[in-house]
Order: C-alpha cells, then sequence, then structure tokens
C-alpha cells in the first residue's frame, strides 16, 4: 500500500488495542496487541522511503556550491522535484503520530500497563526501547515534512535547524535523567541532522554562514552542557563523554568551515 491508505491501516491497527479491555481472555488480549504492533510496524516502513530522499538529497549541493538558492523550494534542494509527493505526504503524518503515540507510553507507563491489564506485560527493558525510538521516529517526520509540504528553501534550512537544536536538548535532557536509550538515539539523530543541513547550506553563501555559525553555538552549548552533566553525575558516563567529544569536534569542524570560507 501507498499514500493515505497507510494512515488509514495505522488507525485499524490502534483500534485493535480497543479490543484490549474486552474480555476475551489473555491469549486472545495479546494477539491482538501483536497485531496492532504489527500493522504500526509496517505502517512506519512504508513511510520511510521519503525519510532516505530526506536524508541523501542535500548530497546533490557539493556539486553546485554556493550557487544560489535551489529552484524548486525544498524538494529542488533535495534533487526530487520528480517524485509523487501528493502520495509521500502522507509519510510525516504516519511517522509523527507512531512517534507521539510512543512517546505518551513511554510517559505515562505504569498507566498504559494498568490499562492493558494481562494482554500486556513486557520486560524491563521495553520503556527503554519505546522511549528510545520514539525520537527517532518524531525527528524522521519532521525531517520530511518540508518537502511534503513543499516549503521554501529558507524555510527548508530554518526548520532543520530548529529541529537539531530540538534533538540535542532531548539528547542532554536524557543524559541528566539518565535515560540513555533516549539520549543516545536523539544524538545521533542531531549528528545526522547537523550533517543534512549543513549540506542544504552549501546551495547559497549566506545560507552557508548562518547555518555552520549556528551549528557551531549549537554544538559548543552541548558540549558545555554535558560537561556540566557528567559532572554533576555519575550515571551514564561514558555515553555523556562520548556525546560531548563528539559535539566539541564538530564545533571545531564549523569554526573551521567558517574560518576557511571566510
Amino acid at each position: 500500500p501507498g499514500g493515505w491508505v497507510v494512515p488509514v491501516y495505522l488507525l485499524c491497527g490502534g483500534a485493535l488495542l480497543a479490543g484490549v479491555r474486552a474480555p476475551l481472555g489473555r491469549p486472545a488480549g495479546r494477539g491482538l496487541v501483536w497485531a496492532s504492533g504489527a500493522v504500526t510496524a509496517a505502517s512506519v516502513l512504508f513511510s520511510l522511503p521519503p525519510v532516505a530522499v530526506s536524508l541523501v538529497g542535500p548530497v546533490s549541493q557539493l556539486g553546485r556550491v554556493w550557487a544560489g538558492a535551489p529552484q524548486g523550494g525544498a524538494r529542488g534542494a533535495l534533487g526530487a522535484t520528480g517524485l509523487p509527493w501528493t502520495e509521500l505526504g502522507a509519510a510525516p503524518v504516519v511517522l509523527l503520530v507512531v512517534a507521539g503515540a510512543l512517546a505518551a507510553a513511554y510517559r505515562w507507563w505504569e498507566a498504559v500497563l494498568r490499562w492493558a491489564g494481562p494482554a500486556l506485560s513486557p520486560g524491563p527493558s521495553a520503556r527503554g526501547a519505546v522511549g528510545a525510538v520514539a525520537p527517532v521516529l518524531g525527528w524522521a517526520g519532521i525531517t520530511v515534512l518540508p518537502a511534503a509540504l513543499d516549503v521554501s528553501y529558507a524555510m527548508t534550512v530554518a526548520v532543520q535547524l530548529v529541529l537539531v537544536a530540538g534533538v540535542f536538548v532531548v539528547a542532554v535532557g536524557g543524559l541528566r535523567r539518565g535515560t540513555t536509550g533516549v539520549a543516545l538515539t536523539a544524538s545521533v539523530c542531531g549528528a545526522v541532522g547537523a550533517v543534512d543541513v549543513a549540506l542544504l547550506s552549501l546551495a547559497a553563501e549566506p545560507a552557508t554562514y548562518a547555518v555552520f555559525g549556528a551549528l557551531l553555538v549549537l554544538c559548543a552549548a552541548a558540549a558545555v552542557a554535558l560537561d556540566a552533566s557528567v559532572a554533576g553525575s555519575p550515571g551514564p558516563g561514558r555515553v555523556a563523554a562520548a556525546v560531548r567529544a563528539v559535539a566539541a569536534c564538530a564545533a571545531v569542524g564549523c569554526a573551521v568551515v567558517l574560518t576557511v570560507a571566510g
């Protein structure tokens, strides 16, 4: 299936969970949970191709550095004006809905388990996995949103910068709370998003200076915040130290690019 049929399947999969509260017995209840999960996973998989386009597309700007803002807005910047975006536009809806559902389940985990009763009895690591996946899907949904809405090149760059800042905030907050799964996936998303928006910015000289300057500030701020976090608590020290080192190196790299370009 493709296009806007996928969100319909996703809604049907979510509706299956309503049967968990029915007096069907534990095996039937678990079957409904597994069926709903399978439909949700399939919906996410069918929504990933435009995400791949949004992540790989900015590489095309390496061949036209400072040639000016691309024609065709966000889709032109990705070199993907010929794709059927009318159908692919459902992808961010699916990804953001699933991300929101997972984030809500992570936040109110105990309430969800009480509501589901014996039909849902996950292991101790299940909550961490749910929390780790939620920011990835949310980041992926927002990443593809500019192309799906066909916004301007400048708006695309701005959205990607704000998104990088947002996932870095989630990563720092996760490390301070000791939720390493959330922090690690958010850090990876932030790093990939930073490379993505940096490549996008190469199309226009003003965008290059603005984006690399913003990334310099963001990476330096993340490194400083994580330094304070590691010093304040011995929790996930190695993960925090690794993320801090990557952020510091990225800040230095941005400074080098700005110096050379200037």
